[in-house]
């Protein structure tokens, strides 16, 4: 996954088999060693989960620089969740909690 320019968002969505508390997202960005560019990270993105209806944002991140990223959220019972790529290359994993 990967929105280098910041244009039309990319999405990834990771629906649970029932539906599980969660609290806190760890996302790991790749920083390729031959392309030193620090920009290559992902440095704006959303986190959200779905209520049921419609996605509700959890966490907006802007600027990040760091190749890996911890997140508290809101603790809430949900079936799924998305991570909106917003500018920025390389979700190599995502881990909830």
């Amino acid at each position: 996954m990967s929105n280098p320019e910041g244009k039309n968002p990319e999405w990834l969505e990771v629906e649970f088999p029932e539906p599980k508390k969660i609290s806190r997202v760890v996302v790991y960005s790749y920083k390729p060693k031959h392309w030193p560019d620090p920009d290559c990270v992902l440095s704006d993105f959303d986190i959200e989960t779905w209520d049921g209806t419609g996605w509700k944002t959890m966490r907006s991140i802007t600027g990040n620089k760091d190749e890996m990223i911890t997140l508290d959220l809101p603790s809430i019972i949900t079936p799924k969740i998305r991570f909106v790529a917003k500018k920025g290359l390389y979700l190599s994993e995502l881990e909830v909690y």
